[in-house]
């Protein structure tokens, strides 16, 4: 396991660093697709909603990332849980992202699971690595905050 880190994540107007997020990422190769994902915890100081948009807008980002790189994303989907049972599922398979699932609470829980997993075709593992730690270090840096990633590899 290989661990690195991502960001500063300063907050703002302020020169201490935030606390770290751990990120677990894992990437693999399967027939011609490059399957990477990422998991991490956040408390959701500005809500499961705001977090919501947040992800959408990387999954967006994503999508005109792979075009611009020639690549093709087969799918993009990320979750979000929080509570007891709570979740929204994001999708994207071009186009706009969707989501379903929970109402967000009026009261931000104390801490939210997130996964994404990105299939993807035409570019290299490495760089869809590289995309969703962008990805995980734009969420988590919203919040002042930075990231650690515990990473492996699988080949098949």
């Amino acid at each position: 396991m290989i661990s690195a880190v991502c960001s500063a994540g300063m907050k703002a107007g302020h020169s201490e660093v935030g606390h770290m997020v751990r990120v677990g990422i894992s990437g693999r190769i399967h027939d011609e697709a490059r399957v990477v994902s990422i998991e991490f915890y956040l408390i959701p100081a500005g809500g499961i909603e705001a977090l919501r948009d947040r992800i959408a807008s990387q999954l967006d980002i994503t999508g005109k990332w792979a075009e611009e790189n020639g690549a093709f994303i087969g799918h993009a989907k990320a979750y979000i849980r929080w509570g007891e049972n709570e979740a929204i599922a994001l999708s994207n398979t071009g186009g706009e992202t969707e989501s379903r699932g929970s109402q967000p609470p009026e009261v931000p829980p104390s801490l939210a699971d997130i996964g994404v997993t990105v299939i993807a075709f035409g570019i290299g593992l490495e760089a869809v690595e590289e995309r969703l730690k962008g990805f995980a270090s734009a969420v988590v840096g919203q919040y002042g905050e930075y990231c650690v990633f515990e990473h492996e590899h699988e080949h098949h």
